[in-house]
């Protein structure tokens, strides 16, 4: 190979002047060439370079270029290279090239900016993903905790996302008494037995994290049990039952009230970085606003349930005739509904059977229904009228006391027995736009007692209403619904009418109380709307016995 001091000046300039390094090194290692670019790689000036062994330079005798030079030699081929030189301390990419004589042409540049963009990118590429994670983290505790409707839900929702998003061993609710002197957990599974009792209630002033958080609306993190102890010296047997290494407690504060403590532990020293810590925080807050809304709604279901059994009386009890009712709240609502069904002996020494359901979910409609099935109830106790005029009465008065609510109604009446027929009845009934009542014929036939369809109440209070008129033998059953029981998102009427006619059809000899709950628990099991019926069978003249 030429010397490059025997190379054409022109030819010498050009090299100077290359942005890669170029370095020549002879048989025995020692440099015999290197242009302005090489002083970026191997350091000093190039008279600094030149005429020196490579031990006496940077490059590390185990380095990147070491290996290079040595490789390319026993080779005979051009070697590149890429990678970390320790004695250089550089990032370098290049080729190194072998002479028949031993002597080697080095062509090598830094790659400390590429790798530092490298590096750069990869940061942005990592800072990404946990940004993502961190949404979808976020997502997921937002949705997760948005379903629950009662508080327990609430809580068991919180453990599994605690688990499962930040791999912890136990995460609870505390909640804060009504008094304020106390705090308890919601539940403490799966913590072990001795742990759980004493800890279901305690002192809201006790000198512990989930009472101290509470009080201070401060979070509580102790990344290791020392930490924990140093701040709570009393926690130590509890935290060694538990297996509790690392614990968490933030406030649940929802507007300006601090409704308790939400816990979360590990079984293992535990860091939490800033980002795991602001993820708990929010993770709080949603949990917060899911038990303020669950208790909201536990406790309207609380006075829509108190409401409703208000509604309820007793059911007369006549010869010859049973009755039966069920009333069911929503599965998946606390609502407050507008369903009613009501029984009551007439004046004429039969019985009068009403069911309704007033348009609306709201406290409004449930006050309208206790006001209409108190009117209705007063009329049909004044005076003998057929089922149209009563729901006539109920028209006008309903347009008068409550314009602009609209309700469906059906009522309908069970005559004495006649002298010439004591083992018959005469059912007589008028519907107000409310779902078609049932009959079940003792031969198991099941026909609608639709008649004269009239239009709901609270459109047309003048409207003329008619009657329609049918003999019950005695095994006939009656049913009357409201639409809760066949109407479903998945379902419409008439199929969910079809599936309550077939069901009735085959159940119908049941006794009546456990017929109703199994059509509710075949049709309505989970509706999303009230559930009320009402039922009547003839049997033969006599007392009556349901059990019979």
């Amino acid at each position: 190979m030429e010397a490059p001091a025997q190379a054409p000046a022109s030819l010498l300039r050009a090299l100077d002047s290359a942005r890669d390094g170029l370095v020549v090194v002879d048989a025995s290692d020692v440099v015999t060439y290197a242009n302005q670019g090489a002083v970026a790689v191997l350091g000093g000036a190039v008279t600094d370079v030149v005429g020196h062994h490579l031990d006496d330079l940077r490059p590390a005798r185990e380095g990147l270029l070491r290996t290079a030079i040595a490789t390319a030699r026993a080779v005979e081929e051009p070697t590149p290279f890429d990678g970390y030189d320790s004695g250089l301390e550089l990032w370098l990419e290049g080729e190194a090239t072998a002479g028949d004589d031993g002597e080697v042409v080095l062509a090598a540049r830094t790659t400390d900016a590429r790798r530092a963009r490298d590096r750069q990118a990869a940061r942005l590429t990592e800072d990404l993903e946990r940004a993502l994670d961190r949404a979808h983290l976020l997502l997921r505790l937002s949705e997760a905790v948005a379903r629950p409707r009662t508080v327990a839900e609430v809580a068991d929702v919180v453990a599994r996302v605690a688990l499962s998003g930040f791999d912890a061993s136990f995460a609870g609710i505390a909640l804060i008494a009504a008094d304020e002197r106390s705090m308890s957990y919601v539940s403490l599974a799966p913590l072990p037995e001795e742990t759980a009792e004493a800890w279901a209630v305690f002192p809201f002033t006790a000198h512990t994290p989930p009472s101290t958080t509470a009080r201070t609306g401060r979070a509580h993190l102790h990344e290791s049990r020392e930490e924990a102890l140093a701040d709570f010296p009393d926690l130590g047997p509890d935290l060694e039952t538990a297996g509790v290494h690392a614990l968490a407690h933030l406030p649940l504060i929802a507007g300006d009230a601090v409704l308790g403590t939400l816990a979360v532990t590990w079984s293992e020293e535990h860091a939490m970085s800033r980002e795991e810590r602001g993820l708990l925080s929010v993770f709080a807050g949603y949990t917060a606003q899911a038990i303020q809304r669950a208790t909201l709604l536990e406790q309207r279901q609380h006075v829509a349930e108190t409401l409703q059994r208000a509604m309820l009386t007793d059911l007369p009890q006549r010869d010859g005739l049973e009755l039966a009712a069920l009333y069911r709240t929503a599965a998946r609502t606390a609502r407050v509904g507008g369903d009613w069904y009501d029984a009551l002996d007439a004046p004429d020494g039969g019985t009068t059977l009403v069911i309704g359901d007033v348009a609306g979910h709201d406290v409004g409609a449930a006050a309208t229904m206790g006001q209409l099935r108190s009117m209705l109830r007063g009329f049909a106790a004044d005076r003998v009228e057929p089922p149209s005029a009563l729901l006539q009465r109920l028209d006008r008065a309903m347009d008068r006391l409550h314009p602009g609510r609209t309700a469906t109604a059906v009522v309908l009446h069970v005559a004495q027995p006649a002298d010439d027929a004591p083992c018959s009845r005469t059912l007589r009934w008028s519907r107000a736009g409310h779902p078609a009542p049932l009959l079940r014929r003792p031969d198991g036939e099941v026909v609608d007692l639709r008649g004269a369809g009239d239009l709901m109440l609270g459109v047309l209070p003048e409207l003329a209403r008619g009657d329609t008129e049918v003999a019950l033998e005695p095994g006939a059953t009656v049913l009357l619904y409201t639409d809760g029981l066949v109407e479903r998102r998945d379902l419409g009427v008439r199929e969910g009418t079809a599936a309550l006619e077939a069901a009735l059809a085959e159940m119908g000899d049941l006794p009546l109380p456990e017929l109703l709950d199994q059509l509710v628990v075949r049709l309505a099991l989970d509706a999303e709307d009230d559930v009320a019926l009402l039922a009547v069978r003839l049997h033969d003249a006599g007392p009556t016995d349901p059990t019979a």
